[in-house]
């Protein structure tokens, strides 16, 4: 069976921002029935808010996706990771985050462009390793790096930014 190409690309404009804002995590148990349009993108998520916001400190925040190809096998599956970047490590802190390591998770990472991306869309996401540290310097981070991870089935899809507000506790 051939796989048919439906499109090329075109370098385009320098109109685009590496980064990272904001991750918006929830109880993926919580996560209502996903809708997306013919494109692809996530155009609505039901149930009602239940998602905490986690702004991230300019320029120290990841969200990335590898794909995994097995030709042995032919398989294919598609890696995503993200690290948020916690400064000032806290008891408060400490208990979020064995929180987080517990459950199984929904998260939404909003880019330095505005756009929003559904990480672990069918089978949830875990934390997946976390460290904290205190530093040796002065200047050296005092917190937390939390590690995240999902392996899809599909890439992950854009999130209409009109729904957000609505997800958000």
């Amino acid at each position: 069976m051939a796989c048919a190409l439906t499109t090329g690309f075109q370098i385009g404009c320098n109109d685009s921002s590496g980064g990272v804002v904001e991750f918006l995590i929830g109880d993926f148990g919580t996560l209502g029935a996903i809708t997306q349009n013919a494109s692809g993108m996530v155009t609505a998520i039901g149930g009602s808010a239940f998602m905490y916001t986690y702004e991230a400190e300019k320029a120290t925040s990841t969200v990335n996706e590898g794909i995994m190809v097995n030709r042995e096998n032919g398989t294919v599956y598609y890696e995503q990771t993200a690290a948020y970047i916690l400064n000032k490590a806290s008891q408060d802190k400490r208990n979020e985050i064995k929180i987080l390591a517990q459950a199984l998770l929904t998260l939404i990472v909003k880019d330095k462009n505005g756009k929003y991306w559904l990480v672990g869309q069918a089978a949830g996401v875990r934390l997946d390793a976390s460290t904290a540290a205190w530093g040796t310097a002065l200047a050296d981070r005092n917190g937390y790096t939390l590690n995240f991870k999902a392996e899809e089935v599909e890439p992950m899809p854009e999130v209409d930014s009109s729904i957000i507000a609505a997800l958000i506790v």
